[in-house]
């Protein structure tokens, strides 16, 4: 590991940079109720500028992570005292051995008589990574190798000005309609045969209905006109009109019987 996670060298704020989704008002009640321990926890006090180790990011970037899975603060800082901590211990000193893309990890969950926090470790690389007698159906899995891996790297890019996490593009939305637009808005429903059909229209009619609006949106967009004379066109916008009213209907008396 050619990180030097011991070298003090993260100001608050690439702490944060590293960990994206905490606030600075979190980490510093992190700190006051030491829900993390971390290496300069003395010049804090004196109030000075505190700089950390990579160690330090990765212990807040764990608990961070796991609260964002659900689990409560106050155990996941005990997840990463008792499970986690060990691991990255062991990556310190040369004591573990990681062979990509396998690793080390931890299954959590909480015994429900006892709200008791249970840690098994596992590796990536077995047949079999959960034997226990008490496991639940719904639990936490965190990679420990893999997350420190993808922490060093994080690490490195703050550190070279670069994002920890790079954006992603938004996305923009379609301005053509399509079966999934139909879906989210509830405007879809089943024929005899199994095809998907906007409620209240047939299949042929659903899909002349989705001809019809797209093209419309071609135009509108500045595309070309893929009518042959305007008379066409607006031929086939009254008969958009025309099915959407049949669809309207249909959603109305659906509404109104259920």
């Amino acid at each position: 590991m050619q990180f030097d996670l011991e070298l003090p060298q993260f100001t608050p704020a690439e702490v944060l940079a590293c960990t994206p989704g905490l606030g600075m008002d979190t980490f510093k009640q992190w700190i006051q109720r030491q829900t993390v321990m971390l290496s300069n926890r003395d010049s804090v006090r004196r109030g000075r500028t505190p700089v950390y180790r990579g160690t330090d990011v990765i212990q807040v970037a764990a608990i961070f992570e796991l609260t964002q899975q659900g689990m409560m603060t106050s155990k996941a800082a005990l997840a990463w005292q008792t499970a986690i901590q060990g691991r990255l211990i062991a990556w310190r000193s040369g004591l573990a051995m990681h062979d990509p893309p396998y690793g080390v990890g931890v299954y959590f969950w909480l015994r429900p008589e006892t709200d008791e926090l249970i840690a098994q470790p596992f590796s990536e690389g077995g047949d079999d990574p959960l034997e226990h007698p008490d496991a639940p159906d719904v639990l936490i899995l965190f990679r420990t190798d893999r997350f420190i891996l993808r922490m060093i790297e994080r690490m490195q890019k703050v550190k070279s000005g670069k994002p920890a996490v790079e954006p992603k593009p938004l996305q923009q939305p379609s301005p053509f309609l399509g079966w999934p637009d139909l879906e989210a808005h509830g405007k879809l429903d089943t024929d005899d045969q199994g095809r998907k059909v906007m409620i209240g229209l047939t299949h042929e009619e659903t899909i002349e209905y989705l001809r019809s609006a797209n093209l419309d949106m071609i135009s509108r967009l500045g595309g070309p006109m893929l009518y042959a004379t305007e008379e066409e066109k607006w031929a086939a916008a009254e008969r958009e009109f025309e099915l959407e009213e049949k669809h309207q209907h249909a959603l109305v008396r659906r509404t109104v019987t259920t």
